[in-house]
């Protein structure tokens, strides 16, 4: 198992969490270095000078096939979290500048 942060559909109540049904919850965590937009009905971090609030979940291997589909303009990397856990997580790999940018880093648009 591998440890995901999620920070937008995938958040449990959000329309994508079903596909992490299966998935242990592992806690709440903070992504630093990075920077939440709103575009549409779905946010996209860049990195950036602010921080972003995620869940983390305990991902099987082979999931991250469907979820890379799923998530296909995003880059998945590993970063830490502000506790220290080295977690996956989905990077839009362009700036947003024509976006909302979500100042408090927390996705609650359903």
């Amino acid at each position: 198992m591998e440890p995901l942060a999620v920070y937008g559909t995938l958040k449990k109540g959000f329309r994508l969490h079903h596909l992490l049904m299966d998935s242990p919850f592992e806690g709440n965590a903070t992504l630093k270095g990075f920077n939440m937009y709103s575009v549409g009905s779905y946010p996209a971090i860049t990195r950036g000078e602010g921080s972003v609030e995620a869940e983390v979940y305990m991902v099987d291997p082979h999931l991250f096939r469907q979820l890379d589909a799923v998530e296909g303009a995003y880059e998945r990397e590993k970063h830490p979290t502000t506790d220290g856990r080295e977690v996956w997580i989905y990077v839009m790999d362009r700036h947003f500048d024509a976006y909302h940018l979500v100042k408090d880093g927390v996705w609650r648009q359903r």
